[in-house]
């Protein structure tokens, strides 16, 4: 029976302090992994620690996986898709809803972008999705121009 070491130690304090879970709160969970041996996270034992940690994980999973940083830029674009009223329609001409909402034509949005810069919308860099923003800035603005 291993005690725990000091880089779980560590992990666990880190996962319990990004929680947010008050003090109380863990000496409760470390009591439930411990078996009511202890309720201090310092003697713990090495599988108990990591049974913790990897349920205090499961609790936490935004923190395993880091966040696309184009994921706003093509944000935009979308955005301004939307503003273009580029939705999908049915073979009849009616909008194609979703919870409501109509669904953005993600063929039509892939093939301007093709058309404008060889790639697919998720295949353009951060170089590339500027010009696209420019693009359909300069497109929505024609667009609104003619309302």
């Amino acid at each position: 029976m291993l005690p725990i070491t000091p880089a779980q130690l560590k992990k666990l304090n880190t996962l319990v302090s990004k929680l947010n879970i008050p003090k109380e709160t863990k000496a409760d969970m470390v009591q439930g992994f411990s078996g009511g041996r202890t309720a201090s996270s310092s003697q713990l034992l090495f599988a108990e620690a990591a049974q913790m940690i990897a349920h205090l994980q499961s609790l936490a999973p935004s923190a395993a996986k880091a966040p696309d940083p184009l994921y706003k830029m093509r944000g935009r674009v979308l955005s301004l898709c939307h503003v273009l009223q580029w939705y999908k329609r049915a073979a009849n001409g009616t909008l194609v809803l979703k919870d409501g909402k109509p669904l953005l034509d993600y063929q039509r949005i892939n093939d301007f972008c093709v058309k404008s810069l060889k790639k697919r919308l998720n295949q353009l860099d951060s170089k590339e999705l500027q010009k696209m923003i420019y693009i359909f800035e300069q497109v929505q603005k024609d667009y609104l121009n003619k309302i």
